[in-house]
């Protein structure tokens, strides 16, 4: 299966760049995955005009704009840039009219960090290839997409721009509740309407754990449940009842593992793998720095990570 990167890109084109052209490729493909199309002068050969500099440096460009703007003359267009000098690699994105740069995105970039990665085959970069066109692509490229279609009166084509009440129509089809707690982590609005329909979302699902024979076995876990109902939120019961069902199946499986009587203490192998948490999503982060991700700030797996790109 194609990764991100590679449906835009194939291994020729990659093959056929230098460090500077191989950075100008994965924002290409960032900029097509959001949403744009190419705009303007078509290049001779690539998807990038190549610029020669003076003092030996080289740089890549190319201009995009909105898909209902590309067939239009003199359309206002999103700019990329990507030059290199002794030392450094720098990444710039901007859209025409804006003059001073003031909603500009600039990342200066280590030029021997970027080489450990893009000097690779492109089979060979991934997943940090497609990780950064995903950071790009969800973050500066989208922006300038919003402001484009803002400036130009244009409506927003995808997900997010969907009426609220078909975004609630689509999570009430979310037949599990790791799933739709996952989905409130992506986006304020699905946070917003998965926090706001909770009886909407999460009845259903409460219900329908309830309603598969989930029963208590005894009266300490009626109780529980007692109580459980009294909860004014359905998220907690629902929340409390993936709880319950995993600490029964702990003690079903320490049952089971003894013939004479359960283990006092069981091992950690008796215990399945605990269920995904539900809590209430943070705020969603803004996208950080090109050089976060590829050395893998970002990433709990920092070392491995770290160590496969050196």
């Amino acid at each position: 299966m194609a990764t991100l990167l590679q449906k835009f890109v194939d291994a020729d084109q990659w093959e056929a760049e230098d460090l500077v052209g191989r950075l100008g490729l994965i924002a290409h493909a960032a900029f097509l995955h959001a949403g744009f199309r190419p705009y303007g002068a078509e290049p001779p050969s690539g998807h990038l005009l190549k610029h020669a500099g003076d003092t030996g440096s080289s740089s890549r460009s190319r201009s995009y704009t909105a898909p209902q703007l590309a067939l239009g003359e003199d359309a206002e267009a999103a700019v990329l840039m990507v030059w290199a000098a002794p030392g450094s690699v720098a990444l710039l994105m901007h859209l025409t009219t804006d003059r001073r740069l003031r909603r500009s995105y600039r990342q200066h970039l280590d030029a021997s960090t970027m080489a450990a990665l893009l000097s690779r085959r492109l089979d060979d970069t991934e997943p940090w290839g497609s990780r950064i066109c995903w950071s790009l692509a969800d973050g500066p490229c989208w922006r300038l997409l919003v402001e484009l279609c803002r400036r130009n009166g244009l409506p927003l084509t995808g997900f997010a721009s969907l009426p609220e009440d078909v975004v609630l129509e689509i999570l009430k089809r979310v037949d599990d509740g790791a799933d739709l707690a996952r989905a409130a982590c992506t986006d304020r609005l699905l946070s917003r309407l998965v926090a706001e329909g909770d009886t909407e979302l999460w009845k259903p699902l409460y219900e329908q754990m309830v309603g598969k024979g989930q029963r208590p076995w005894c009266s300490k876990c009626s109780l529980f449940l007692e109580r459980l109902e009294r909860a004014a939120i359905w998220k907690v019961r629902y929340r409390h009842v993936m709880a319950w069902n995993w600490l029964r199946l702990c003690l079903v499986r320490c049952r089971s593992s003894s013939p004479v009587a359960p283990p006092l203490v069981p091992s950690r192998d008796d215990f399945p793998p605990p269920p995904t948490p539900l809590d209430d999503p943070p705020e969603p982060e803004r996208i950080g720095s090109l050089l976060n991700i590829v050395e893998g700030r970002r990433r709990r797996k920092l070392p491995v990570a770290t160590a496969r790109l050196q």
